[in-house]
């Protein structure tokens, strides 16, 4: 009898841990899709200056609808939110959009991208990112 009972109590052990793990697992992949900033590494201020900056190895990339400059935009989108702070609607406005919910697509398609592999995304940050980290503050 007695070890029947030590019997179902390793194997509700097992189960336990491997609920813990399960657990555990989506904290950290709640906290990963969160995307909190910590500290404000991206002055606002400098947007204007970082499109630009931009626009000038990329010339009329603002106003353009095709794929390469929809991405360049995007990656802007993507590391500015990732070193700042800022309110969605606020960051809307420098790109022209009217609401946060194009900002947020923006930003999730390039993170996504960027997970992916995507060639042309991690070939234009690698080209923007130089230029953008001028701007943090360090």
């Amino acid at each position: 009898m007695q070890m029947d009972n030590i019997v179902e109590i390793k194997e509700r052990i097992n189960q336990l841990s491997i609920e813990i793990s399960n657990i555990y697992r989506e904290v950290l992949e709640l906290k990963q899709s969160i995307n909190f900033v910590e500290t404000d590494l991206f002055n606002p201020k400098d947007i204007d200056n970082l499109i630009n900056d931009v626009n000038e190895l990329f010339n009329g990339f603002m106003f353009s609808r095709k794929p390469l400059n929809v991405n360049i935009r995007g990656i802007l989108i993507y590391l500015i939110l990732s070193n700042c702070d800022i309110n969605l609607k606020d960051l809307a406005v420098p790109f022209y959009k009217k609401d946060h919910t194009t900002i947020i697509h923006n930003r999730d398609k390039i993170k996504n991208f960027i997970n992916i592999g995507d060639k042309l995304t991690i070939n234009n940050l690698s080209i923007i990112e130089p230029i953008f980290n001028k701007y943090l503050n360090k």
